[in-house]
């Protein structure tokens, strides 16, 4: 789970570094030892049953993207982002950090990325959707 004070709100700092931080703090979560592990699990069929699916994802992704969506909808308040769905844009903003990293280290098909590998992936992500979405 990502800690709450990531989502400042009202908005705080310049954008661009509350979404690299949001960024680098999902990343880790998500390529942890321990979360890669329980991707495995949830995705190896009968190793889990769906109330437990369910509960992990009411848990953890649906809390973080509600969160998230918060967050943006208050930028889109401030003038700072023209987003007309802000759930969605939750959601677009989070596969893009698991790119194409996050799948392969699921596979095992690499090893932990380098730090400057994951810094140019989440700078790149948070330019995307800035483009996207900045007023």
């Amino acid at each position: 789970m990502l800690p709450d004070e990531l989502f400042v709100s009202p908005p705080d700092g310049p954008l661009d570094e509350q979404l690299r931080a949001i960024g680098h703090a999902f990343f880790a979560l998500i390529t942890s030892e321990e979360a890669i592990s329980m991707h495995r699990m949830m995705n190896t069929p009968g190793t889990a049953e769906n109330a437990l699916r369910e509960l992990f994802w009411n848990a953890g992704p649906r809390r973080v993207q509600e969160a998230f969506a918060q967050f943006l909808q208050a930028r889109v308040e401030q003038g700072q982002l023209r987003i007309d769905d802000a759930a969605l844009a939750s959601s677009q903003f989070f596969s893009l950090l698991k790119g194409e990293l996050h799948p392969m280290m699921a596979c095992g098909l690499c090893a932990e990325p380098a730090p400057a590998e994951v810094a140019r992936h989440i700078d790149a992500t948070v330019v995307f959707f800035l483009r996207a979405y900045a007023a």
